[in-house]
This record gives C-alpha cells, structure tokens and sequence, in this order.
C-alpha cells in the first residue's frame, strides 16, 4: 500500500500539523492525551451546512462494529464552520477518531436525514493545525473502507458504532489511513493521484449521497431522501434513516439496486466527472498492505479478445476504459465488450494460487489495434501515474516486426522502440521505483504463412524467423532504454511449446479442418460460442487462444513474480475454468518456466534502426 505521510508523524494521516497532544497522567489510562482545539468545515455537495451537530468519536475496542466513545461536539455556523475547543475532550494515543455531522441546512432547511463523516486517525497524530472537511466524499472513503476492509474486515454498523477487537485494531487503523489515502480529510477532494475509474467511482457515489443531503430531507416515497434510502435498500433488509446509514447499505450490498441508484447522480451534481454508465458494482478498489498495484498496457494481445478469455476474471481486477465514454479515443469496441480480464485476469488468478500466493491489484488499459504511442497520449494520466509498482507495455503486433517479414510498410521497429523509451521515462517520472516489463508479442500466423510464401520456405521456418526478430527487438529496446526490469518472452515461449510442447498443440492452422470444440492451436480459431462478431466464421490466425493466453499469463506470472508456475500444478483453476486439461496445464507451465528461468535474453543486430 503506499502511505500518505505527514512530516514528523509516526503513523500515516492526511492531516496538516503533528504537533502532539498534551499527555495526562491517568492510572488506568498512561497514554491518555488532552485534546487540543482542531477546527473544520461541512460542506453538502458545494453548499455549507449551517446548524449541524458535529460529534467528535473515538472508535470502540470491544468488538468489530461495536458503540464508538463521544468525545465532544460542536455546532457549525452559517458558512458550515466548526470547532472543538482546546481540553474539551481526551483520548488515548491510538485511539482511531473520526468525526460525523448530523441534521442541518445546507440551503434548504433543516435536513435530519442529513449525516456526513470522516476518519481521521490516531489520536497521537491530531493537533492544533489540523483542517477537517466533511463532505460526502469523505463520507464514501470513510464508509467503504471502514465496512469493507481487505475484503474481510467490517469495523462499522452505523455512525455511531465503529471499532474492532483488539486483534484486530491494527487492521482497523489500516482502514482508517486507507480512508484518508481516498479522500484527503482536510480538502474533502480525492487525490490526483487516484486512478480516474476509481475516482469517477467516488464521485458517482458522492453525488448519489448528496441527492439527499442537498434536500429538505424526509423518509417518505417522493422526498429525494426517500428515494434514496429506498433504492439503497438491500433485498432482504429495512430501509436506512439517514445518508452514513444508506451509504453503508450501498457499500455492504455493492450489486444490488447498481442501476436505480446510479440514475440518481444527474449531469449537474456536485462532484464531477461521473461515471458514463452503471458500474458493475459499487466496490471501490481498497488496497491492502502489501499489495502491489500493477497495470497491463495493450491492445487486444492482452485482453484476448475472445471469450472465455476476454472477461475472463474481471470482477477480481479493474479495466481503466471499461466506463470511457463511446466518444473518447479511449473506448472500447463495442464488438469487444468489456470489462476485460483478458491475460491480467488470468494472470491475477495465478498469483492468489500455489504455496506462495501474492497479492496484486491488477488494472488492464487496453484499446484494440492501438499502438503503444497511441496507448499512452491518449491515457497518459492513467499509465503515467505515481500509483503503480509494475506496469507492462504491449506494442501493437505488426510494429515491431520487420516490414520484410510482416509484410506491411506499416511494421517499424524503430518506432516501437522509441516508443519504449517515451513511455517508460513518463511511469518513471511519475514513480521512479516502478518496475516496468515489456509483453513480447508472438509471430502472427497469417504473418508466418505469408512469409513463408512470399520466401519459399515452410511454416516452421518462417515462424522461426519471425519469432526471432521479435526476441531481438525486444530485448534490444529493453537494453537500449535502460530502464527495463524485465521481458516477458511470450513469443519464445509460443515457438518453444510447438518445437518441444509434445503432440498435443498443433503447428500450422492454415489448412486445418475445424470440427467444433476447442481447437489444440495457441492461436485462435473460430468458435461460435467465443466469437465477438456474430457475422465472422473465419479462424483468427494472429490472437491468442485459451491455450495462447494462458501460456502468455503464465509467463508473465514466472517474469514479474519470480515463482515458479510449474509449482501450480495440474489442478490450477484458471486452466479449469478456461476448458485446459490438467496435463497441458502442466505441459505450458513446463513450458513458461523453462522459458523464463533458462531461456536466451541476449539479442543479435541492431533490430532498433530497422524503418
């Protein structure tokens, strides 16, 4: 997880200052700190709250979810100001705070329907310059992380009950920096570093609370908070009396009612932009510790395409474009509908498998035929950003092959590998402790057939020869940035499964009779169930099959993770869940590991000047 940190602190807070507490001497209680005066704001959308209650809470610690402790309270003011005076309150030094406004104006008249929150932190981190805004924004981070955490942990029933077990307190305060790290507690705005599908996620929910909380209030079918705290209503459940207990509702029921609540957030609500369309869900993405945070960059190589492959797991990971309006240079075909999981999904399974599992937050930017220039102007502000550990780039396939080869002038190796260098010096400004990985394309074969004809020789050479370009160019963009933590050499593991695989995959589709089933190609072949287009019947010749991606996932789980996939075993669920036997699942993790571990990352020529 990366933390937030303020200058002098011992435990992680978006909060200005750090001045400590004053410590009193307490028999029972030796840690226990004397309140210095912190002040705030609430806010209902753009709009002060007047006449709100604020309450100051420590958050319990007899059981999860259990009576918070009331600290203090104050009374906002006509601009939505508050403010807790000086030894109006203790509290012990790590004590989780958190402070929640209830009733009041926010241009309407009085709203007792209105409650907004924050979660602060550590008592030991408060301190006499320290800002708090209130608005529904912090109430979205605060509620989803304290219900949700790690998707294990809930420390919250209501407003008024939140706490752990002492087992679980550190868990807890993890939550509550987590809070801070989605929303900054003392601007009440998400941070630019959020990802803008997750962010977009945030303020949707946002202005789905401010229906409400920018209204006179009420209960009753026909009053916006009515309308509200019905559509938030699980299935099975009673309907929520105020705005922190319908947010709680959306947050532990997150598919429930998604698009009768999402029509809620107009065009003209508070917090910009929305998202374009109905999410799958309400979840908001909530790293754990130690978790990395990794994005996949490509076209269709990496998110497949095909199904099962192409949504393959995509409720465990995050498509950047999946909610990208139809106009947008980054919208997805609507022949290749989404959310993808594609190879990063299968690639996320894998890491949650064997003796070792890891924990990734897996994130897909993918566009169809787009090049990785093009990839990164038209999403800069996803792919350059600070949040990401690893990211891998996929060039669009025909570029880095030798026009002699691919047979188009449109192949340029030169402008791939410049393309490497631009885009890897804009992650590591971002983030200069990224790791970034190339995804090496493997030889098309409509490329290798055409090749093979136009050269006179057969299918296996011209593979060969094609895979071979592609090794060097890679590794030598790879060399010549300087900058890359590794290739992921799918290609070579693609010649090396069909030169030493054994019997069961197949080598040259072309010719081939199809007769149902799943094809034994790594390339795709036509399926009527798999294919995005209800109009084609032809094989595909160039991406990948299930047994294609998987091999491709494998590999990148061997070179991005350093364990050994041959570990997984015959039993592995991704190849289960995709129709893979056992026995090739274990025949291509053969395969990736030797690939990965023994096989050649030194490159021949200067495939990097090629035009």
């Amino acid at each position: 997880m990366r933390r937030l940190w303020v200058l002098g602190c011992t435990v992680p807070l978006v909060l200005a200052g750090c001045a400590a507490p004053t410590r009193v001497e307490d028999v029972t209680t030796p840690e226990r700190l004397q309140g210095v005066a912190i002040s705030g704001l609430v806010h209902g959308g753009q709009n002060p709250v007047s006449g709100s209650t604020v309450t100051l809470y420590a958050a319990g610690s007899g059981s999860d979810g259990g009576t918070a402790t009331v600290l203090t309270t104050a009374m906002t003011g006509s601009n939505g100001t508050f403010a807790f005076t000086a030894n109006s309150y203790t509290c012990t030094s790590n004590q989780q705070l958190y402070v929640v406004a209830t009733g009041g104006n926010s241009g309407y008249t009085n709203n007792p329907q209105l409650s907004l929150m924050t979660a602060l932190g550590a008592c030991s981190t408060i301190s006499s310059t320290t800002n708090i805004s209130i608005n529904e924004l912090t109430t979205v981070a605060a509620v989803w992380a304290l219900t949700n955490y790690q998707n294990t942990y809930s420390f919250m029933t209501s407003y008024a009950k939140v706490g752990s077990t002492t087992g679980h307190a550190t868990a807890m305060a993890n939550a509550f920096t987590l809070a801070g790290q989605l929303v900054n507690t003392s601007s009440g705005t998400v941070p630019s570093t959020i990802l803008p599908a997750e962010a977009n996620t945030i303020y949707t929910l946002g202005d789905i609370l401010a229906t409400c909380v920018n209204s006179a209030g009420g209960t009753a079918n026909g009053t916006n908070c009515g309308t509200l705290f019905t559509d938030a209503t699980p299935y099975s459940g009673t309907a929520a009396s105020d705005t922190v207990g319908a947010a709680l509702q959306i947050a532990a029921n997150s598919n429930q009612n998604v698009i009768t609540l999402f029509g809620l957030a107009t065009s003209q609500a508070p917090f910009q932009p929305l998202l374009t369309a109905a999410p799958a869900d309400w979840s908001v993405a909530l790293l754990t510790t130690g978790t990395k945070r990794i994005l996949f960059v490509g076209d269709s190589f990496t998110h497949g395409r095909y199904l099962p492959v192409r949504t393959y797991n995509n409720a465990n990971m995050a498509d950047e474009n999946y909610e990208v309006a139809s106009t947008s240079s980054r919208a997805e075909s609507s022949s290749e509908p989404g959310p993808y999981g594609g190879i990063p999904g299968i690639f996320k399974m894998l890491t949650t498998e064997g003796s070792t599992p890891v924990s990734y937050d897996v994130h897909i930017f993918a566009i169809s035929s787009t090049s990785l220039a093009n990839l990164y102007a038209d999403g800069t502000q996803v792919i350059a950003n600070p949040q990401w550990d690893d990211v891998v780039l996929q060039e669009v396939s025909y570029l880095p092959v030798p026009p002699t080869q691919s047979g188009t002038s449109s192949s340029n190796p030169q402008t791939f590998c410049n393309s490497v260098k631009t885009v890897e010096g804009g992650i590591h400004t971002a983030n200069s402790a990224a790791k970034v990985y190339l995804y090496e394309s493997w030889a098309r074969a409509d490329e290798i057939e055409s090749y093979a004809t136009s050269s006179s020789t057969t299918f296996a050479s011209a593979q060969s020869a094609i895979t071979t370009s592609l090794h060097n160019v890679f590794y030598q963009a790879a060399a010549n940035d300087g900058n890359i933590a590794g290739v992921a050499p799918a290609g070579d593991a693609w010649l090396s499964e069909i030169n030493t695989g054994g019997s069961d995959m197949q080598q040259n589709p072309y010719g081939y009779s199809y007769t149902g089933g799943l094809s034994p190609f790594l390339w795709y072949l036509y399926q009527s169930s798999s294919n995005p287009s209800t109009t084609s019947t032809a094989p595909d010749y160039l991406h990948p099959s299930v047994y294609g991606a998987y091999l491709n996932a494998l590999v990148l789980y061997e070179e991005i993770t350093g364990l050994n996939s041959t570990l997984l075993g015959s039993t592995e669920q991704a190849a289960a869940a995709l129709g893979i036997s056992g026995s090739i699942a274990v025949q291509l993790q053969g395969i990736a590991h030797a690939q990965v571990t023994s096989g050649s990352t030194t490159y021949t020529g200067n495939p990097c000047s090629v035009t």
